[in-house]
């Protein structure tokens, strides 16, 4: 590729992360910390979550509203994690329930996607049953789409084929991959002096470029020590997703039309397997050893005597982590009894149980706060991807300024459990659903199916 023609492409995702801006803030955020990389091994684009690969002949032929909206849909392929899906769940059907999804949010977003002729079929409805694809998680949407674009012929294949799928779940690039843009790009970096002297031509600063990206160019760019000093972390990426999910669940929580899956966590309210008052009793006061002497019962501060106080068992009620199992092994019933669940501990504590809700696979959702049911029932499940408990743990190490008083995990046990060490100490009360064997740590209860 001649540094002109990489300079062109520049200059296109940089107009339109700028008319981004202005349109939509959240999602040029997200933008901002992506690298952008051209190469042909993809039909179209595609993303594996940090870097944004496109074949430079088809993008440089999008309108600028073409421009605005495929890397915007490849945005929301980051946010709504497809780009991990179960390894089971290969091929374009469901991709194309993928797609169906982030084409109904965009177009919640503002976006109307007619006469984008470069970009194909941009259906937001799935096909039987008809639903809006913004209501629906992934296997929901692939459920109700009925047959597999790939087993189409090609012509009619590419009418529903607006992206790849090529980079989900992969680290690696093509080696004939060529950077264009990454997250703190400068020009003032392209000077630097040679030999005596200044270098100036295009070629030259494009090439120290492409020398000083060398290391993470192979890869996804999970390692600090080869990023450039000027380039942004995966630290803030992770950040401007969370706020990007954050706003599309604040206006789907706001949504009248309510989902198969809304439905039965309402239906399930107030019904429980579990008598939770004297599991969470029984498991928090195990593990405060029944009383804390720090600080003594002020009620009996001028008797001589120190006598335990409940505080601190009082103070963990105020802060628990739940979190929830969303792998692909997780069907919409057991995601509705779990809500139930957790529903009916908020009823038998009256109030007194307060904390944080997250969902995991092989990755943690932000956990959101709640104190009431209503609260709790705005809190969208995200997942359908592999299991992996020990992300719940790096993830607390990584984001909680202070670790929480326990941490609750549903889950139906299909994974490998971390060692104890991982969880750096916080309680853990495991709730399988099913019949798997217990961890062999932490407190156990299980819901019978």
């Amino acid at each position: 590729m001649t540094p002109r023609r990489a300079a062109r492409l520049r200059e296109q995702i940089r107009h339109s992360r700028a008319r981004l801006m202005v349109r939509d803030p959240l999602v040029a955020m997200v933008l901002m910390y992506l690298r952008f990389v051209a190469t042909k091994a993809v039909t179209r684009i595609s993303t594996n979550g940090r870097v944004i690969l496109f074949d430079p002949d088809w993008f440089q032929k999008l309108s600028r509203e073409e421009t605005d909206y495929i890397l915007s849909h490849q945005v929301m392929h980051i946010v709504l994690k497809d780009t991990r899906r179960p390894a089971f769940f290969t091929g374009d059907r469901f991709h194309h329930a993928c797609d169906i999804i982030a084409s109904s949010i965009l177009r919640d977003r503002g976006w109307e996607a007619d006469g984008f002729s470069h970009l194909g079929m941009l259906p937001h409805q799935t096909y039987f049953p008809r639903c809006e694809g913004n209501e629906l998680m992934p296997l929901q949407a692939y459920r109700a789409v009925p047959f597999d674009p790939g087993a189409l012929k090609e012509r009619e294949r590419r009418r529903f084929q607006l992206d790849s799928d090529a980079f989900w779940g992969r680290d690696l690039l093509p080696e004939d991959a060529v950077l264009i843009l990454f997250s703190g790009y400068e020009d003032s970096i392209e000077e630097p002096v040679k030999s005596g002297r200044i270098i100036r031509t295009e070629a030259e600063r494009e090439d120290r470029r492409q020398r000083q990206l060398k290391q993470i160019d192979a890869k996804s760019g999970e390692d600090d020590s080869d990023r450039p000093a000027n380039e942004l972390s995966a630290e803030q990426l992770d950040a401007a997703i969370d706020r990007l999910l954050d706003m599309i669940e604040t206006m789907e929580s706001g949504d009248p039309r309510q989902t198969e899956l809304v439905e039965r966590i309402w239906k399930g309210v107030g019904s429980s397997r579990l008598e939770w008052k004297t599991i969470l009793d029984a498991f928090l006061q195990e593990e405060v050893n029944d009383y804390s002497f720090l600080p003594p019962d002020r009620r009996y501060a001028d008797s001589g005597f120190f006598l335990p106080d409940f505080n601190q068992t009082e103070r963990s009620l105020k802060d628990v982590l739940f979190m929830v199992d969303a792998s692909g092994s997780i069907h919409n019933d057991t995601i509705a009894d779990i809500y139930a669940e957790i529903c009916a501990a908020i009823e038998q504590y009256d109030g007194a149980l307060q904390g944080k809700l997250g969902f995991f696979d092989t990755q943690v959702t932000m956990p959101k706060p709640f104190g009431s049911i209503q609260q709790l029932l705005k809190i969208r499940p995200r997942g359908n991807g592999g299991t992996d408990f020990g992300c719940i743990f790096r993830y607390v190490n990584r984001f909680f300024e202070k670790p929480p008083a326990c941490i609750v995990i549903f889950t139906d046990g299909r994974g490998d459990y971390p060692a104890e060490e991982e969880a750096l100490g916080v309680p853990v009360l495991w709730i399988l659903y099913g019949g798997a064997p217990f961890p062999r740590w932490g407190t156990h209860a299980r819901i019978l199916t």
